[in-house]
């Protein structure tokens, strides 16, 4: 895949888990959960600008010449975690975005982004820490479903283990 390609999509990626943070604080119950949505989607759109940055200043022979192979089987994941949750009805509980939310930001879209800006333009890796700690969190907090309590503690012992 050239670098290009591997940017513009990271960049698509980014700005459908903003929509999906955004109509999840939306259908919100409360003004609290709202906020934390709202704040999710802020967080994802910031990383899309992150990447968008990077695009512009890499040159368009660096953008067409640059491969960065070995993204295929991470992109299909990503772009299936968040076909599921583009999926969920506005009827979902708060369970299932929970949910939802814990296995998109458990796929490798952080590292996926972090990679190609970095390949791209010499930017350092953004600091995720705030962003997957604040979701796990609230999920622990949120929800008494086992398996959302299971897939919020998996990713902070993710995030633990790659220092994030």
């Amino acid at each position: 895949m050239l670098l290009g390609d591997l940017l513009d999509r990271s960049v698509a990626l980014e700005e459908r888990a903003q929509r999906l943070y955004a109509r999840f604080a939306a259908g919100a119950s409360d003004a609290a959960l709202a906020g934390f949505w709202a704040q999710l989607a802020a967080e994802e759109t910031g990383h899309a600008e992150a990447v968008r940055s990077a695009r512009a200043q890499l040159s368009f022979s660096a953008a067409r010449r640059t491969r960065v192979d070995g993204w295929a089987e991470a992109l299909a994941e990503i772009e299936g975690r968040l076909a599921a949750a583009e999926a969920l009805g506005a009827d979902a509980g708060l369970d299932a975005q929970l949910s939802a939310a814990l296995a998109l930001e458990g796929s490798e879209i952080d590292a996926m982004r972090q990679a190609a800006t970095a390949v791209a333009a010499g930017v350092p890796p953004a600091a995720e820490a705030a962003h997957v700690r604040e979701l796990a969190a609230a999920a622990l907090r949120l929800s008494a479903d086992p398996h959302v309590q299971l897939e919020a503690t998996r990713l902070l012992a993710q995030a633990h283990v790659m220092g994030r």
